[in-house]
């Protein structure tokens, strides 16, 4: 048996592995799926002053009260970002690290400076035209969701997202999170800028499994998501 921690991205919340968590389960795994702080149903809690480091908070809070150890932590999307901040406090208890079509930082990085003054500029107008703090979430069809019913439910659950989140930094130097095993899903059919982390990954040797599915694969490709995530990827 693994116990598997999956994270969301942006606008998401733990909802989104509606489909994913039953499925371990049924193969005899543990699975929790936390909603970081202003997402989800802990929508309300959200605070313009929270940044990246809350829901990094978030995260070794979960796995510390929950007290689990040995497991396989899983970050999807901006949840690449905060597991692998995480992993910097609570190496100890990760077996392994699973990037989904993620953001995976390297030291000193932000997403901010990923994106560039264009990005930023684009989740500045989105969110001018909401409360000036938060920008919308995407359509689900931009996540690679086509199906009508999945669509409306996910419709019904997106949340805007935080501006500030976006300018945190990470610092890598834990040597004992360094060592963690880790592998990254691409999927094939989102956008590309992900492809920056995939080409990190094979630099590194790190193995890196290809899925053909759009961003939100949790949603869309439960069954072929599973199979991956249970196991390493054995070629880069």
């Amino acid at each position: 048996m693994t116990t598997f921690v999956l994270v969301h991205g942006s606008w998401h919340g733990g909802w989104c592995w509606k489909y994913v968590a039953p499925r371990l389960r049924a193969l005899g795994h543990e699975v929790t799926t936390p909603t970081l702080t202003g997402l989800g149903e802990r929508s309300h809690l959200a605070r313009r002053d929270h940044d990246f480091s809350v829901h990094v908070e978030d995260l070794v809070a979960h796995v510390t009260y929950e007290d689990l150890r040995d497991i396989v932590l899983v970050g999807h999307s901006y949840g690449g970002w905060v597991i692998t901040a995480a992993a910097e406090r609570i190496a100890d208890r990760i077996r392994r690290l699973v990037y989904l079509d993620a953001w995976v930082p390297d030291d000193g990085e932000s997403i901010r400076g990923l994106i560039g003054p264009e990005g930023m500029a684009e989740f500045e107008r989105r969110a001018a035209g909401f409360d000036g703090w938060r920008s919308p979430a995407p359509s689900p069809s931009q996540f690679g969701v086509t199906d009508p019913a999945q669509q409306a439910w996910m419709e019904s659950r997106l949340v805007p997202g935080a501006l500030k989140i976006i300018e945190g930094t990470v610092s890598l130097s834990d040597p004992a999170a360094a060592r963690l095993p880790r592998s990254y899903i691409r999927c094939t059919r989102a956008l590309p800028a992900f492809e920056l982390f995939v080409e990190r990954f094979r630099r590194r040797g790190w193995p890196v499994a290809l899925l053909d599915a759009g961003h939100d694969a949790m949603v869309t490709h439960p069954d072929e998501l599973v199979a991956l995530i249970r196991e390493a990827p054995s070629v880069v």
